[in-house]
């Protein structure tokens, strides 16, 4: 992610870094939390290099200003778990 980012954006391509190696992965998401008291959100992620999720913003992911915080859960067959949580502002059109 690059540079600041604002409601309505499109095209952003999230990279996160899940430090496990994604050949052989059978299922992975973002869980996206934008508010607290709001279930979070799932976006598709998918193998991006050898450790690495990739997610390309679509229309309706950065609905709502607020500091975003985002975990990759993964499933290799033979292990599941989440990674890091990692941070980020989406802001309002005039911030």
């Amino acid at each position: 992610m690059a540079g600041k980012m604002y409601v309505g954006d499109v095209g952003t391509k999230i990279i996160l870094d899940i430090g496990v190696p994604t050949d052989g992965l059978s299922g992975a998401t973002f869980s996206v939390l934008k508010k607290i008291g709001q279930a979070p959100a799932t976006w598709p992620a998918t193998p991006y290099g050898t450790t690495e999720l990739i997610h390309t913003v679509v229309e309706g992911d950065y609905d709502v200003a607020a500091t975003y915080k985002l975990q990759a859960k993964v499933n290799t067959g033979t292990w599941s778990g989440r990674s890091e949580t990692i941070e980020f502002r989406i802001h309002g059109h005039f911030e």
